[in-house]
């Protein structure tokens, strides 16, 4: 819910995506081994354009 004394609120809707490098490639974090995930503004998709 947004603050009553805020006179305007913008709603940005993320998603959680798997970071890539350059060339596509996840990025992989050392320690565990694991991809590293990060936010992403919802329908901002790189390889996708709109008709």
């Amino acid at each position: 819910m947004a603050r009553q004394t805020l006179q305007c609120r913008d709603l940005h809707i993320k998603c959680k995506v798997v970071l890539t490098n350059e060339k596509g490639e996840p990025i992989i974090d050392k320690k565990t081994g694991a991809p590293k995930v990060g936010w992403q503004a919802y329908g901002a998709q790189p390889n996708r354009s709109a008709a």
